[in-house]
Parts: structure tokens; sequence; C-alpha cells
């Protein structure tokens, strides 16, 4: 081999070295990329996952409409078409407090809530709860 073509081996040698890095160095970053991003989507497909799980759940519906109802009983209770009614009488402020909490913090699908305050310290409520 002559000078000249050692020199241009190296220089092949280096070039190839240096695709090889670089081809590695972008499979590397690619990689955690796609990987925080895979991670993401399955902490966003868990919360749906529970999310359906929550919403999708018929007898939670029942067991929240019980609750309800140990906080104060339903002096109404009836169902139409596609609309389950409960009607509260004369509660106090506290009471109305803690059936509002409750209805705030469950998966009801509320088509109407309706309050009227009777006095200083009474109110009736209205729920209508789409099945």
């Amino acid at each position: 081999m002559t000078q000249k073509q050692s020199l241009l081996f190296f220089i092949l040698a280096f070039l190839l070295l240096f695709m090889v890095y670089m081809m590695g160095n972008n499979a590397k970053k690619s990689f955690f990329s796609e990987k925080e991003s895979l991670e993401l989507f399955s902490k966003e497909a868990k919360s749906l996952a529970t999310l359906k799980n929550k919403f999708g759940d018929k007898k939670i519906v029942q067991r929240t409409i019980k609750t309800l109802n140990r906080i104060a009983r339903a002096t109404k209770d009836y169902k139409k078409s596609d609309v389950r009614v409960l009607m509260y009488e004369e509660l106090s402020t506290a009471t109305l407090g803690n059936l509002l909490r409750k209805i705030q913090n469950s998966t009801l699908n509320i088509k109407k809530l309706e309050i009227n305050r009777l006095s200083e310290t009474k109110a009736s409520l209205r729920l209508e709860i789409k099945k």
C-alpha cells in the first residue's frame, strides 16, 4: 500500500466511524423521546380507564343515591322516562351543604339542580338525574 492509499483508508475509516457514532447518537435520542411519549400515553390510558370505570358503572349511581338518602331522606323519589327525580324539603344549611358536597364529588349525570330558599335556615332541593 502506498502512502496515499493508507491515508485514504484512514480517512474513510474515520468517516465511517463518525457516521456510525452519529447514527447511534440519533437513535439514542429518538429512543428516549419515544420512551417519554410512551410513558405519557400509558398514564393517559390508565386515567381514561379509571374514568370509564367510574362513570360507566351503574351501581355507583345507586350507591350515591343511597348515600344521599342517608344524609337526608328524600320526600319524593320517582322516575320519569329517562330521569330520576329526588326532592328534599326543609333542609338545614348544614344538611344542604353536605348534600351539595356529595353531589358535587359524585359521578352523577345531573340534568337539573334546583334549590329554593324557604327561610333563613331552611331550603328545598330538587335533583334530576339522567340515567
